[in-house]
């Protein structure tokens, strides 16, 4: 009877184990944001994949600093509500600027990366890939 008990014991342990594992892996968290290195390192793969030249790769860089800053300051505003119709705008305003920015070709590429960035986030949005 003891060692039914015993085992019994550590089978609800082994149970509480796994389940406390298994949330602190932070199933649907957000994740958090990327550093300035993660970025930059971002920012030079994106150069590399558009062919872009220094003189469009500086203003790029520029143009995309700027947006995650404005990006970052919207998600601390907290008002959800309002905070969607405003980031809606600063993505459009952001793809005007790098439309100006890159050749045709080139766009077409930038657009084609923004989806699968998209995709590969799925519904929701946000994080890193």
């Amino acid at each position: 009877m003891r060692s039914q008990w015993i085992k019994m014991s550590l089978f609800a342990m082994a149970l509480l184990f796994v389940g406390v594992n298994l949330n602190a892996q932070g199933r649907g968290q957000r994740p958090s944001p990327p550093t300035a290195e993660e970025r930059a390192k971002q920012l030079e793969d994106l150069a590399t994949k558009l062919e872009l030249t220094a003189e469009q790769k500086a203003k790029f860089t520029e143009l995309e600093e700027q947006f995650y800053t404005e990006a970052q300051e919207l998600r601390k505003s907290g008002d959800r509500s309002t905070m969607r119709d405003k980031m809606t705008a600063l993505r459009d305003k952001r793809t005007e600027a790098v439309k100006e920015l890159l050749s045709e070709e080139q766009f077409k590429k930038w657009e084609d990366i923004q989806k699968a960035q998209r995709q590969g986030r799925g519904p929701g949005g946000g994080g890193r890939n």
